[in-house]
């Protein structure tokens, strides 16, 4: 076994011994992270019409609809049926995934700007818990010799 091999074997056997301790700060830093996120995740009043964020929307719904019309054949006709009805489409001028992304939440939670929102909030606190995994490996790794 190389010594990479060794020093990934260590460090995976001590991700998997994380103490009580430790778990409990990736969820209190997660608590946190939510209580300050969703201070008013219903107010529907603080929608920015200028920005991006009804794109975005938009393009959540329009994925929303095309998953539930599966329109295969013509998909082409279809989007530009849809982006004559709702011109507030940005496919070509905005990410992808956002919108693909939003269709399971629009689909449990309705259309809305709190299932979107949602969708935010809910990739934060993954990318918050995921940080400090990283950091508590950054730090367990820095504990080897080989590291």
């Amino acid at each position: 076994m190389t010594v990479l091999g060794q020093t990934f074997n260590k460090i995976k056997k001590n991700l998997f011994d994380i103490s009580a301790k430790q778990w409990i700060y990736i969820v209190l830093i997660c608590i946190v992270s939510l209580l300050l996120a969703t201070k008013g995740i219903r107010d529907e009043g603080t929608v920015s019409l200028q920005g991006d964020m009804p794109r975005y929307m938009m393009n959540g719904v329009y994925f929303y609809d095309l998953t539930r019309d599966l329109p295969f054949l013509n998909i082409i006709d279809y989007t530009l049926q849809y982006f004559a009805r709702y011109p507030a489409l940005s496919l070509g001028q905005h990410p992808l995934l956002p919108g693909i992304v939003q269709v399971p939440f629009y689909s449990i939670f309705g259309i809305s700007v709190f299932s979107a929102r949602l969708m935010t909030v809910f990739f934060m606190a993954a990318n918050k818990s995921k940080t400090y995994s990283c950091i508590l490996l950054k730090y367990l790794a820095s504990n080897f010799e080989f590291v």
